[in-house]
């Protein structure tokens, strides 16, 4: 299975059964991307150290974001390298990155904890 189809059908996966989700009083509802990324990241930082999701939180920014594709994906990313095929979709890398966004935002926050 090539990595395009690999990673439509982990996206779909994803979505349509998102991990780790749970229903917030009037909070907005995010596109598959956004869906799918959010319970891929919550599969993968889950029960790990603080570092664990600071670490995949770089890594996964600088594989969607880097100007030259990555030659090599960082293994740590695991299931997540699949995500590299929203590369070919640069309007949709802030849909991919949101999720993450998010969970950098709640760490910078939480400093402290």
């Amino acid at each position: 299975m090539d990595l395009d189809e690999l990673y439509k059908e982990v996206v779909l996966d994803h979505c349509r059964r998102p991990r780790n989700f749970g229903e917030m009083p009037d909070a907005g509802n995010g596109c598959s991307l956004c869906m799918a990324s959010a319970s891929m990241m919550t599969q993968k930082i889950k029960n790990k150290p603080r570092a664990n999701a600071e670490s995949l939180w770089t890594s996964l920014h600088d594989m969607l974001t880097a100007r030259e594709e990555p030659k090599d994906l960082d293994d740590k990313l695991g299931d997540l390298q699949v995500l590299v095929g929203v590369r070919k979709f640069p309007m949709r890398v802030k849909c991919a990155t949101l999720p993450w966004q998010a969970l950098k935002q709640a760490l910078e926050e939480n400093k402290s904890a």
